[in-house]
């Protein structure tokens, strides 16, 4: 007969063993009958405290609603409605409530050979939430659990919510099956031989896989001690042990409120410990691929050493015993005889480690949800452990599943500056650069792309992936729908620098950025960051040639495509291409008139930035064979020239694309002419007014180069405009003396003379605007920045002064000082 579940409702709720207690106890305290009236089935307890229960009784009504098989178990699961009412004195309901519930009835020994109609009798007598009416209803159900294919239990039907699919493979006896009745005896096996706690800890892992127990087990000390305790004291003896043991505390990270029941225990520690040790182990053990190693690897059964309590074979430090006689060597027919067993059991040692170091990240990729956690991991060298491990990928010593995991926690970490440059520092790009080929799962080269793109923000590890020899393999990707976007967005960071753009010209990658181009449907827009890494690639003369194709055919199409679409991204790509002389400026000859016309009134179209792209275009073709003058007549743009040179509200980036082009079209006689008799050239030299302005403020702006131009720029309108030379000479002087000058005022505005060191023996008046007149005179200015050889030497002398006199010296030094 099929035993039926002793239990009624979960175990783990809040108050149900109290609960039980008071309901199998006739009375209550003070005597007289219990307060509680069962119309039908099992005692339930109630959602709340019964105030009161001698003088306000509590009715208990159980409904059942529903029934129906359990979706991975042998089980039948009867729904059924509790309702419970608080009467009042006078009989009356004071108080309703109603809940949902339901009650698991197990049917382990159901096979193919049960009698259904016995077992149907059986279950209705020990349950009595079915009523015998629904006896039909039941055997149909049975009927179908007995006919129904078994799942596979890889996973044990439970913890299932990891991203990854984290589904290890735990030992224990396979024929047995956990029972929650027996969890005491499961604890009492982790006392005994290392057989023992390996079957202990496997049947207790069953069921930490149901999150249904973990509830209840989070609150059972005796079991997370004695666990912690063994897998503290045993993990260096036993594989199998080790991982059923972290594989118990995982099913327990998968949940953050169970986070507590890990850290209490400070097992994140032991696990950064372990992996530690194994990291160590395996770096060792690969040394054992050498022949002369063959004999120690012979002796490496480190993986089940110390069962019945004997010396492990493991040192401390994670050495491999050496236990080969001394003498004289083997022949080497015997070294050979031997390598193969010592390679078997190698890469059979290596399985184990990598299912071990696999549950270990995890526990830890699932605590790192808290960021001080996250880092006290990588203060113990987090980034380090997980790039060891990524270390060896050849020889079947690494698992998709490990390098997934590994990569996804550099991945999470990768974020963060501080990791970043460990990552950098350790040769990331070197090490994961097997992993962009890998083959047996997809989602490696996936991970291992977004990952590289997260650290090549880093100019430094831009350079470090090129020489990794990783450019190929990323364009290699672009063919990749899944990997596609990941491809594209870290070849355009790195199409940044110039050596890569020159590199990319020799390989398939602007063929196939051409034909994504091209391909996208005529009512959309290609992605952003393909037309980004276009953009940058264009920027390279051999680049530029490849993208004209033959007879300018792929030059041909893109302008289309732009100009239908009015893609500015497509333009900017374009304008690009028309900055290299050569072949590819000589095929805008055939567009020239294609773009001007994108500049008339009718045509002109809705995007500024789009017309601004066509200006830069048009400004880069210094091509002689073009007529200027017919295109400005044809196209009636000399008005619309004009009113852009006199509009104050034109934009600054605008107007300067048009001073280019008009700069671009002024090399040709004829156009310039025209342009001259027409007065557009006297608009843009009246915008040189208003140029002054912006370089006087410029002159003092942090960028070096840009304060150096404007600085030389200023000299040349001193030399050509004198009513500009003293405002320029005042503002040079004030901004190499702004400080003395700042001192003066404040002396003179708090009534106070200058004293004879402030004036440095110059015999100046009171009056502030006679101090800087006189100031400016002495300065002796030059008509350049740049000191003259006399004033050098003026300067250079200042050290053979007194430090009194080389004070005073300093404060009138003028603009070389």
């Amino acid at each position: 007969m099929t035993k039926c579940s002793e239990r009624g409702f979960p175990r783990g709720e809040t108050g149900l063993k109290e609960w039980e207690q008071r309901v199998t106890q006739p009375t209550v305290r003070g005597g007289g009958p219990s307060p509680f009236i069962f119309l039908r089935g099992e005692t339930v307890p109630p959602s709340s405290p019964c105030p009161s229960p001698i003088a306000h009784p509590c009715i208990m009504k159980l409904k059942t609603t529903t029934i129906d098989v359990h979706p991975t178990e042998k089980a039948i699961i009867v729904h059924y409605d509790v309702e419970a009412s608080l009467l009042g004195e006078d009989g009356e309901a004071m108080l309703e409530e109603k809940k949902e519930r339901q009650k698991v009835i197990r049917l382990r020994s159901l096979n193919t050979c049960s009698d259904l109609d016995t077992l149907c009798r059986d279950i209705i007598s020990q349950c009595r939430l079915i009523h015998p009416s629904r006896t039909a209803e039941l055997k149909q159900l049975l009927y179908y659990l007995q006919n129904r294919k078994e799942k596979s239990v890889g996973n044990g039907g439970g913890i299932a919510t990891d991203p990854l699919n984290a589904s290890f493979d735990a030992t224990s006896p396979s024929d047995v099956e956990a029972n929650l009745n027996c969890l005491e005896d499961y604890i009492e096996l982790l006392y005994e031989d290392t057989s023992s706690k390996v079957n202990g800890s496997g049947l207790i892992l069953q069921l930490c896989r149901n999150p249904d127990n973990l509830e209840e087990f989070s609150e059972n000390d005796v079991m997370l001690s004695a666990l912690a305790r063994v897998l503290r004291e045993d993990w260096k003896r036993n594989y199998d042990l080790t991982v059923n043991l972290l594989y118990c505390f995982y099913c327990f990270s998968v949940f953050t409120k169970f986070h507590g029941v890990i850290q209490e225990r400070r097992l994140g520690s032991l696990c950064m410990e372990i992996i530690e040790f194994e990291v160590t182990r395996r770096s060792q053990w690969l040394e054992g691929l050498l022949p002369d190693s063959a004999k120690r690897l012979s002796s490496a059964t480190s993986l089940d050493a110390a069962e019945e309590g004997g010396a492990t074979a493991i040192s401390e430090g994670g050495a491999i015993a050496n236990k080969s006689e001394e003498g004289t060597k083997r022949p080497n027919s015997q070294e050979q005889s031997d390598s193969g067993p010592s390679r078997k059991k190698l890469r059979a040692a290596l399985s184990k480690q990598n299912q071990l170091l696999r549950v270990s990240f995890y526990l830890l990729l699932n605590l790192s949800e808290e960021r001080a956690v996250e880092q006290k991991m990588v203060l113990k060298g987090i980034v380090r452990l997980l790039l060891a491990a990524l270390d060896h990928p050849e020889e079947g010593q690494m698992t998709s599943e490990l390098a997934t995991l590994s990569l996804t926690f550099l991945l999470k970490l990768s974020v963060f500056r501080e990791n970043k440059n460990e990552m950098a520092m350790l040769g990331l790009p070197r090490i994961v650069s097997p992993y962009l080929v890998w083959e047996e799962s997809p989602e490696v080269p996936n991970i291992t792309l977004r990952l590289l793109f997260n650290l090549s923000f880093d100019s430094g590890i831009r350079e470090a992936i090129v020489r990794a020899g990783l450019l190929i393999p990323i364009v290699a990707h672009l063919g990749v729908e899944k990997n596609q976007h990941q491809a594209l967005c870290l070849l355009y960071h790195l199409s940044v620098e110039d050596q890569v753009k020159s590199m990319l010209s020799h390989s398939d990658c602007i063929p196939m950025v051409m034909r994504f181009i091209l391909s996208s449907s005529a009512s959309s827009t290609p992605k952003m960051e393909l037309l980004a890494l276009a953009i940058n690639l264009a920027a390279n003369k051999r680049s530029a040639q490849l993208i004209c194709g033959e007879g300018g055919q792929g030059l041909r199409l893109l302008l289309k495509r732009a100009v239908k679409q009015q893609d500015v991204l497509l333009m900017k790509m374009i304008r690009n291409i028309s900055q290299h002389d050569g072949p590819s400026k000589q095929l805008f000859l055939n567009h020239v008139g294609d773009l001007a016309m994108c500049l008339q009134r009718t045509h002109m179209p809705e995007s500024e930035e789009f017309v601004l792209e066509c200006i830069g275009i048009l400004g880069n073709l210094t091509l002689e064979q073009i007529d200027w003058k017919a295109i400005l007549e044809e196209m009636d743009l000399l008005v619309w020239l004009q009113e852009m040179c006199c509009a104050r509200t034109t934009e600054d980036d605008f107007l300067l694309e048009v001073v280019i082009w008009l700069g671009t079209m002024a090399r040709d006689e004829e156009a310039a002419t025209y342009l001259l008799q027409n007065g557009v050239l006297q608009n843009v030299l009246t915008l040189l007014n208003d140029a002054v302005h912006y370089l006087i403020d410029l002159m003092n702006d942090a960028n070096a180069q840009v304060a150096k131009l404007c600085d030389a720029s200023l000299d040349l309108v001193m030399a050509h405009d004198p009513t500009w030379s003293g405002k320029v000479r005042e503002e040079k002087f004030r901004h190499h003396n702004g400080q003395w000058l700042e001192m003066i005022s404040r002396s003179l505005a708090a009534g106070e003379t200058p004293s004879p060191d402030d004036l440095a023996c110059s015999s100046l008046g009171d009056d502030e605007d006679s101090i800087r007149q006189q100031l400016l005179d002495q300065a002796q200015l030059f008509g350049s920045s740049t000191p003259s050889d006399d004033c050098l030497s003026t300067t250079s002398d200042l050290d053979d002064l007194p430090s009194t006199s080389r004070k005073s010296v300093a404060k009138f030094g003028g603009f070389n000082s």
